[in-house]
């Protein structure tokens, strides 16, 4: 610079040096990253980039989310997008930028569980299938009782087995990325007490050789079926009904049978039978003569089970007794003695004589000598 005093001439002169400084900050925004379900929020990281006193930061994108340090070299971001990061020298005033790109992950693992039959008396235990969720290679899952109380077997593969009702959860978790879903199934039972009732055990006899065997006591209802059976005894008619007929003695069983829950009861009932015969004494025979005119007849009975008697007599002349043990009769013959046992209707048949001795014997009485 020089100057010149126009007054008297003289001059004066100094100089300065201007430098140059148009370097522009370096500036690395970090490597690109990826939001999963175990990392939905990340900070990225522009550590790289020049750093001191002199400088500042600006993050900015059109399509993300800058949570907070937004003017840091490590913003917090919770969504996919491209992020600009602007690092300024305070000192030239260059600026330079670059960008990262964020993606997001938050693909959920698919989870299916097929429905599972119910339990019954016949099916304790079933299958859980899981069989058609998402596994293998960077899957991982697990199951649990959501109830409490319940067992599974096998729950390390997708297709465990339980014997108890209740809510079982499958959780899948897809490693890759840390996210998991879940779904779950109810285990119902059908199962239900079913009785079967017999009936009274009833006695055949004589004049009851058929009995009816009553079931009707036992469970009833739309799906109930009832099965007679017997390895000793004699069924007449269907066996498939609640009361039967039957004609021996023996074991007979009832099986109740539930064909929707499968569920059944048995019971069996014993019939006896009582077909004795009673005893019948007709007595000893008799003989009616001229000074005898009329005989007792001497009946006599007795039955096995101790049961009433009833007598009846038939024969060519009974006066008086006839339903007695001793009855009168008045002329010869052969005389039946039925004794019945009125419990049972069984009887028996003896017979006895009556003969009759009634001629008259010859007088002759001699002429005397003359």
């Amino acid at each position: 610079l020089l100057v010149t005093d126009l007054g008297n001439g003289c001059q004066a002169q100094d100089d300065v040096v201007v430098g140059e400084s148009r370097t522009a900050p370096a500036v690395d925004p970090g490597p690109a990253m990826t939001l999963t379900c175990v990392d939905p929020r990340l900070h990225l990281d522009g550590s790289n980039s020049d750093q001191g006193a002199g400088f500042t930061y600006e993050w900015q994108t059109q399509d993300g989310n800058i949570l907070e340090d937004g003017h840091t070299l490590r913003p917090l971001v919770d969504q996919a997008g491209v992020y600009e990061l602007r690092v300024t020298n305070t000192s030239n005033g260059c600026s330079n930028a670059a960008t990262v790109a964020v993606d997001a992950d938050f693909r959920m693992p698919r989870v299916l569980i097929s429905g599972p039959p119910m339990l019954n008396c016949e099916r304790t235990t079933v299958d859980l299938d899981g069989t058609a969720s998402d596994s293998g290679s960077g899957f991982s899952f697990f199951w649990r009782d959501l109830d409490g109380g319940g067992t599974l077997v096998n729950d390390n593969t997708l297709a465990p087995s339980t014997s108890s009702t209740g809510r079982y959860e499958l959780v899948v978790i897809d490693e890759n990325n840390g996210c998991r879903d879940s779904a779950s199934v109810t285990v119902r039972d059908t199962m239900v007490n079913i009785v079967a009732d017999p009936g009274a055990a009833p006695l055949i006899t004589c004049s009851v050789p058929s009995v009816r065997l009553d079931g009707s006591g036992s469970t009833a209802g739309i799906d109930i079926i009832y099965q007679w059976s017997t390895n000793n005894g004699q069924i007449d008619g269907p066996s498939d009904q609640a009361a039967i007929n039957v004609s021996a003695p023996g074991a007979y069983q009832l099986l109740v049978r539930d064909t929707f829950t499968r569920c059944e009861s048995v019971a069996e009932v014993m019939v006896a039978s009582d077909t004795e015969a009673p005893m019948a004494e007709a007595g000893p025979d008799k003989t009616l003569d001229c000074s005898t005119a009329e005989v007792v007849l001497e009946g006599s009975g007795a039955a096995a089970n101790g049961g009433a008697l009833r007598f009846e007599w038939s024969g060519p002349c009974v006066l008086t007794g006839a339903t007695t043990a001793a009855a009168t009769v008045n002329c010869g013959g052969t005389y039946y003695l039925l004794v019945e046992n009125t419990f049972t209707g069984c009887n028996a048949l003896d017979s006895v004589v009556v003969f009759q001795d009634t001629d008259v014997p010859e007088a002759v009485i001699s002429a005397p000598d003359t």
